[in-house]
């Protein structure tokens, strides 16, 4: 089979580049993202299966958004936890499954315990205790503190004495299947990378795959990490697996401070107490809010409030951190060391100075509002495909509860990977479809070949002015939403279908846009189907919340003539909590 190792040789000008092919690698289990999700994924799975594989774009313990989290759901054993279940639903609008919900809240409890165990060095009190406080939206949940940084290293460390094998600094382009067909009726058989540094193509040979890539970043340095860019949500899509919730997906934050720095810890931002002010010094939650505190929002809501309010002359906005006690510093520097050195480094004192505040749409999915669809088992609908973390859809909330996003990659993942190595023991050998290798390495070689076209930054440049407009993101109508569908669609098909590139990191970052705007579309096509408003989803020309109506799921596939749309309504019946109310104006 020598046509694994045959080099692919593209000449431009005096400039020639080798797309070396390595041996093809075989492994029981691929897990696809080295953060929280992958690395538990890839722990479950080697309980069952013999060879487990974890590739990962950068580098394990020092990439993706795991090492900027500071908190997960922190259930213990005296809490109810029913009153958890409840919660989460309500904070969720009651758009969740509420069986997702409580294995959500009971896995949780021994997952944090394995972290514990595999020497994670969680916040505790002087008496050993886990130390728990309440963050975002939280009244009776509360989270679990550690620094995430420290967490994925020692991970890192505990899949490697497991005998988990890392492949690093390879990205994976697309999926293989059982027919060599996008989309199949088949199951998935493996996978194409290609290094980020030297272009070696690499074939994996597997009988179950994780997807656990994180969301879909804007590239737009306001999310701490560019290198997590739907690569996941759009690979499921092209293999056919459904997709739901994505009209949620839309990422607003405001992470950008006084117009030239980011930091991550938004959420604890909210969670301490911190005064959201205009210019003219107003507390502007009192305006829509009355009588709440900034604490209690979704991002969603807390963003369109600050667009609005600039929209409207009276920014810029300020974060006002200026009554925090030296206390609440000091736990900030243990669990987010990065965010405080950020603030260091601008010279900015956040106990004196009001930090001007900027909100921006970033990407998708950020804390698993929208993405692949998966069941109670973590399987998308497509045999041997799994997926966990924010590159699939958090069914047991949507909201963005603080702490949920980390402990659903635990749980998730962790539910994943065992899974997918029981499944794996069910097949003897590997198969590979060899035309489809060929097409996709075709795919690869192409860009190499164009003298003229537009470079990968020039379409990210083209992506944002299409989405980032505020009349396009946070205040959506339906004739916007349709031209965005269509800039998009033109992207994709003249932009896109004729960049050029030069060296193989020009074409993982053609890729990386290819899976964003991609996924982008499906997002558009879902906010164009959900006619009304709730959480990050807001339309202008609906402005309510509709629960007669919109107790659904809008799930989105690969057809052979392209997207297909669908609803799917909620099994509300056989659900304890149940909202009591129909319709709710939305004002902001």
């Amino acid at each position: 089979m020598t046509w694994y190792t045959r080099r692919v040789v593209q000449r431009r000008g005096d400039r020639t580049v080798q797309l070396q092919r390595s041996e093809p690698i075989n492994c029981d289990v691929l897990v696809v993202g080295g953060g929280l999700a992958g690395i538990m994924a890839a722990i479950g799975a080697k309980d069952f299966a013999n060879e487990v594989i974890l590739v990962e774009k950068g580098k394990v313990s020092r990439s993706g958004a795991t090492v900027f989290t500071h908190g997960a759901l922190g259930p213990a054993s005296g809490d109810e936890k029913e009153v958890w279940v409840q919660e989460l639903a309500e904070h969720s609008t009651y758009l969740c499954d509420q069986e997702w919900t409580e294995i959500l809240v009971t896995e949780q409890r021994d997952r944090i315990n394995d972290l514990a165990s595999w020497g994670v060095p969680l916040q505790r009190s002087a008496d050993g205790s886990f130390i728990t406080e309440s963050g975002r939206g939280q009244r009776q949940s509360k989270i679990v503190l550690y620094d995430g940084k420290k967490m994925m290293e020692v991970l890192r460390k505990h899949a490697l004495q497991k005998g988990v094998n890392l492949v690093e600094k390879v990205a994976v382009v697309d999926l293989l299947t059982s027919d060599g067909r996008y989309p199949t009726e088949g199951r998935v058989t493996g996978a194409i990378g290609v290094n980020v540094q030297t272009g070696e193509i690499k074939v994996i040979s597997c009988n179950a795959i994780v997807l656990a890539t994180g969301m879909g970043s804007l590239k737009l340095h306001a999310l701490n990490m560019d290198n997590v860019t739907g690569d996941g949500q759009a690979m499921a899509y092209r293999v056919g697996a459904e997709l739901a919730g994505l009209e949620f997906a839309m990422a607003p934050t405001f992470s950008i401070w006084n117009r030239y720095f980011c930091t991550p810890s938004q959420s604890q931002f909210q969670s301490h107490g911190a005064k959201i002010v205009n210019s003219v010094g107003e507390r502007i939650i009192e305006k829509y809010f009355p009588g709440q505190s900034e604490q209690s929002l979704d991002f969603g809501t807390l963003c369109r409030m600050v667009a609005k309010e600039t929209l409207e002359g009276r920014g810029p906005i300020y974060f006002d951190l200026r009554e925090w006690s030296d206390a609440q510093i000091d736990k900030m520097r243990a669990v987010q060391p990065r965010t405080m050195k950020g603030f260091d480094r601008a010279g900015v004192d956040i106990k004196k100075q009001l930090i001007e505040t900027t909100p921006m749409m970033t990407g998708y999915s950020a804390s698993g509002e929208g993405g692949i669809r998966i069941g109670k088992n973590a399987d998308t609908s497509v045999t041997g495909l799994y997926a966990a973390g924010v590159c699939a859809l958090i069914a047991a909330n949507i909201s963005s509860l603080m702490g949920v996003p980390q402990a659903f990659c635990s749980v998730a993942g962790y539910r994943a990977g065992e899974n997918a190595g029981k499944l794996s023991t069910q097949f003897d050998g590997f198969e590979i479809n060899t035309d489809q290798v060929e097409l996709v390495v075709e795919h690869l070689a192409a860009p190499f070949r164009r003298e003229v076209g537009l470079s990968p930054q020039a379409i990210w440049h083209k992506v944002h002015e299409v989405i980032l407009p505020l009349e396009r993101s946070f205040f959506k109508e339906e004739q916007k939403i349709k031209e965005v569908i269509s800039l998009l669609q033109s992207i994709a098909a003249e932009d896109i279908l004729n960049a050029s590139v030069t060296d193989p990191h020009d074409l993982v970052k053609l890729l990386e846009v290819r899976n964003i705007v991609q996924l982008s579309e499906l997002v558009y096509l879902s906010a164009l189907e959900r006619k009304e408003s709730r959480l990050t989803h807001y339309r202008t020309d609906y402005p309510f919340r509709d629960n007669e109506q919109w107790l659904k799921w809008v799930v989105i596939r690969r057809r052979d003539g392209g997207p297909e749309v669908s609803l799917e309504a909620l099994p509300l019946s056989s659900y304890k909590f149940k909202p009591s109310s129909t319709t709710v104006n939305i004002s902001i």
